[in-house]
């Protein structure tokens, strides 16, 4: 419960559908905690982890993919 005057972070909710095409390696929060789900090996579920205080910032995270499959699909493209 938050303070008199205050709200809680907890009615604010955020989530992202990751289908990069390509498997991903790691997804990681650059501003705030976040909950990951894997769908399969190129797409998940990435939701602001709940808490206490209100997130007022801009929300970012960043993936990294399999760069040696990746290259070889670019390559197989051409």
């Amino acid at each position: 419960m938050a303070p008199p005057g205050m709200r809680s972070g907890h009615d604010i909710s955020l989530e992202v559908m990751l289908d990069a095409g390509v498997p991903i390696d790691d997804i990681k929060g650059k501003s705030h905690e976040l909950e990951t789900e894997r769908l399969n090996a190129h797409s998940a579920r990435v939701r602001l982890k709940s808490g206490a205080t209100i997130p007022n910032k801009d929300f970012v995270f960043s993936y990294d993919v399999r760069e040696k499959l990746f290259r070889m699909l670019v390559i197989a493209s051409i």
